[in-house]
Formats: structure tokens, C-alpha cells, sequence
């Protein structure tokens, strides 16, 4: 991520690396009918499930492409499942290519976003209700 997206808030910053590793791998992912993704982020199913009511036209178009461009189920975990890795703390350095394309189809069928819980005790992910003021800070 480039030094300005680096200070976006929180659900902007998981959604935003979201779209980049998708968009990364699309070649390889798009069609993909079984896709998971692991994540510890209790905001992505919050945003993912509510498409055009986000704050900002650029959020709202990466959860349009997100969610036109790819199948996918959303697994949340505690983010003590994850360990740190060196790809997530690098920063970014000129010459890395930064990516814009935004697909603007509308593939789109209008269902929720499929979220399983790792653990079912574990606390429910975050509704866009509870922190929608905080997404473009």
C-alpha cells in the first residue's frame, strides 16, 4: 500500500487490502466457485453486505467490484489465529506497482455475502450499523 493508503481508517484499510490481493490474483481467482477467505476483520462482511451504503463513492465501487467480480465465503477468525507476516508489515517502496482497476459490471445478485464463524462461540462480526461513522475518518 502507497503512504496515503496506508493512513486509511481501519474498515477502509482491510477493505482496500481485500480488493488489492483479489484484484492481484484475478486471473486466477475469478470463476473460482469455492473460494474462502480467511480474515480477521469483523468489518468486511458489515461492508460487503451492504453494497451502495458506504460512505464515499470509492468505497462503494470496491464493494461493487468486490462483490460482482468474485465468489467467495468470508470465514472470520480472532486475529490470535493470525501471526504476523512480512508481506502485511512491509511497507510500501516507489517502483511497487499499485494497482487501480475497478471493474464496474453488475454481476451482482443482491444476496448477502455467505459469513461462517470459525468458532461459533466467537463473537458475531461487526454490523455496518456500529461503525459506519468511523469507515472514511
Amino acid at each position: 500500500m502507497d503512504e496515503r493508503q496506508q493512513r486509511y481508517s481501519q474498515p477502509k484499510h482491510k477493505l482496500c487490502g481485500l480488493r488489492m490481493t483479489l484484484e492481484e490474483e484475478t486471473y486466477l481467482l475469478q470463476g473460482c466457485r469455492n473460494l474462502v477467505v480467511e480474515t480477521d476483520a469483523k468489518y468486511l462482511s458489515g461492508m460487503l453486505n451492504n453494497p451502495g451504503k458506504m460512505p464515499n463513492a470509492t468505497i462503494n465501487r470496491w464493494v461493487d467490484y468486490i462483490r460482482t467480480s468474485f465468489q467467495f465465503t468470508l470465514i472470520h477468525k480472532k486475529g490470535k489465529t493470525f501471526s504476523p507476516d512480512g508481506l502485511s508489515r512491509r511497507k510500501w517502496y516507489p517502483g511497487d506497482p499499485i494497482e487501480r482497476r475497478f471493474n464496474d459490471g453488475s454481476e451482482d445478485d443482491g444476496e448477502d455475502l455467505k459469513v461462517i464463524k470459525e468458532n461459533p462461540d466467537n463473537e458475531d462480526p461487526l454490523p455496518l450499523e456500529t461503525f459506519i461513522d468511523e469507515i472514511d475518518n
